[in-house]
C-alpha cells in the first residue's frame, strides 16, 4: 500500500515532496544518477559508478515490504518537479530488528535539509517495520553523513577504509540527542502524512 506523500519546504523555501519509490520511477531514478558528481556517486557506492544496470533500476526502484523500503524527493513547484534524493533501507536475510540504509541526495539540492528530511522519514518508517538499529556504510571522507550520525549518537567503527555506523532508531523522537540534527529528525518525524503542506 502506498502512503501518502508529504509535502514540505525545505530551508531555502523550495518545495519538497517525499513520497513511495514505485516501479515507475526508473527513469527519475536514472535522471537523478545522471546528475550526480563523480565524488557523490563514490560516496552512495563506496567506489565509483558510472551507469547503474537495469537490474539495478529495479531493485532500487521495487519495494519488497517489509525487507525492502525506499522514499524519494522531489523538488519544485507542482508540473516542475525534479528528482532531488532518495533513501533506503535493506532488510538482510534473517535479519528482524536491523537493516542497511542508504541516502543520496543529488548535488544541486545539497545543503537544503533535505538529505536529513529524508532520513528522518526513513527512521520513522522503519520503526513501524520493527527495526531498532540501522547499519550505514559511509566513505571515509564523507564528512557530512559522518557529522549526522555521529550527532543522532550513532556508534562507529573503521575498517578497511571505511566507516561503519550502527545508528539507534527510536519511535519516540523525543530520545533522540539534543543537537540540530536530532532536532532536525524530530521535525521530520512530526510532519503530517496527508500531504498537507507544512
Amino acid at each position: 500500500m502506498t502512503r501518502p506523500a508529504i509535502i514540505t519546504r525545505l530551508k531555502d523555501g523550495s518545495r519538497a515532496l517525499i513520497r513511495d519509490v514505485q516501479p515507475e520511477d526508473g527513469p527519475a531514478l536514472l535522471r537523478g544518477f545522471a546528475e550526480l558528481s563523480p565524488q557523490s556517486r563514490v560516496f552512495r557506492f563506496l567506489h565509483y559508478v558510472e551507469r547503474l544496470s537495469d537490474d539495478e533500476v529495479v531493485r532500487y526502484t521495487t519495494i519488497d515490504r517489509p525487507n525492502h523500503e525506499a522514499l524519494g524527493a522531489l523538488v519544485g513547484e507542482p508540473g516542475r518537479e525534479l528528482p532531488a534524493g532518495i533513501a533506503h533501507f535493506f532488510r538482510a536475510r534473517g535479519a528482524r530488528d536491523r537493516a542497511e540504509m542508504a541516502l543520496t541526495v543529488i548535488d544541486r539540492f545539497q545543503g537544503r535539509g533535505l538529505g536529513i528530511l529524508l532520513l528522518a522519514r526513513l527512521m520513522r518508517l522503519a520503526t513501524t517495520r520493527g527495526l531498532v538499529q540501522f547499519d550505514a556504510l559511509v566513505h571515509a571522507r564523507n564528512d557530512g553523513m559522518t557529522h549526522i550520525l555521529r550527532s543522532l549518537g550513532a556508534s562507529e567503527r573503521f575498517e578497511d577504509g571505511i566507516r561503519i555506523f550502527r545508528l539507534p532508531l527510536h519511535a519516540d523522537p523525543a530520545r533522540y540527542p539534543r543537537t540540530r540534527s536530532g532536532d532536525a529528525v524530530r521535525r521530520g518525524y512530526a510532519l503530517a502524512l496527508d500531504g498537507a503542506a507544512a
